[in-house]
Order: C-alpha cells, then sequence, then structure tokens
C-alpha cells in the first residue's frame, strides 16, 4: 500500500521467499509457511511441506516443497487440503521453482534436474535436462502448451515436454 511517497507494510510478514498473485490475492512464502494475504489479512496454510515456490492455481496453489511438488485446494469439503502431485516420482526431491502455464496447469523444476508440466485435469510430463549431473533449473518462463525455458547455474535451455 502506498502512503504518500513512501511504502508502508500491508501486513506483519517477515523473511519473504516467494510470493504469487491471482484476480483473488497473493500467495506468499514467508519463513518456511505459506500465508494467502486478501487487502491487509494474512491467513496461514500449514498441511504442506515447506514451501520453496508458490504459483496460482484455479482452485489454489501449486507448490514446489522440500519433498516434492503439491497442489493446495481452497474449495471442496476439505478447504486447505494438500495433493501429493507426484507421487513417490518426486518423493524426497527438492521443488525449488514453480510458474503457472496460465491453463489452470503449472511447470515445475526440481533439484535432480528433472522439468515437467502438470495439466489443469492432472496430465503430467516430465523430462530431465542433460546428464551426467544435470544442472538444478532456478527459473522457469513457458513457452507454448509443451516447451518452456529453463535457467539453471549452467545456462538457459529451451526444453520440450511431449505427451
Amino acid at each position: 500500500r502506498l502512503e504518500g511517497d513512501r511504502f508502508a507494510p500491508v501486513t506483519a510478514l517477515r523473511d519473504i521467499r516467494g510470493l504469487a498473485a491471482d484476480d483473488r490475492g497473493l500467495w506468499v512464502i514467508s519463513g518456511v509457511s505459506l500465508f494467502r494475504v486478501i487487502g491487509t489479512a494474512a491467513q496461514p496454510y500449514v498441511r504442506s511441506h515447506p514451501p520453496l515456490a508458490v504459483a496460482p492455481a484455479p482452485d489454489g496453489a501449486w507448490l514446489g516443497t522440500e519433498d516434492g511438488l503439491e497442489r493446495l485446494r481452497l474449495g471442496g469439503d476439505d478447504p486447505g487440503a494438500v495433493d501429493d502431485v507426484l507421487g513417490d516420482q518426486d518423493g524426497g526431491v527438492r521443488v525449488p521453482v514453480v510458474v503457472a502455464d496460465g491453463a489452470g496447469g503449472c511447470w515445475f523444476g526440481a533439484e535432480d534436474g528433472t522439468v515437467g508440466h502438470v495439466s489443469a485435469d492432472g496430465v503430467v510430463r516430465i523430462a530431465t535436462l542433460p546428464a551426467p549431473d544435470p544442472p538444478t533449473p532456478s527459473a522457469l518462463h513457458p513457452d507454448g502448451p509443451d516447451a518452456v525455458w529453463v535457467g539453471t547455474d549452467r545456462g538457459l535451455w529451451r526444453l520440450r515436454v511431449t505427451p
């Protein structure tokens, strides 16, 4: 919020590590917790593993966590429920980057060099950056429905992931 020529804090959250906005509010990673900020109110969500990255989903948020990719759902019978999107495929693997694809799904990058896409209807497509010792994705930018730009400490890649 802007007051005159100065910025004023919206909430008392500190140690901000990630932000993602949609038309309903702002997702904030503060320390090892996830919050939904609407106006000046911050609602915590505590059912996920410690989040590393967040991207908006139509019904909640996509989360890259210390233990894989998760999806937080706000509607339904159990608001705040968290789905383990990839099951055992990503167990124990850090997912430091997640971005919305603009169609209800997301792209994600994992510490082991895995890059993948999850569509709005749950179809998963995965590829791995070149081995041996694939680099960890640090930034992603969608490039159409089946490709993504991947930034790493070793350079920029364009990856196509097909069904």
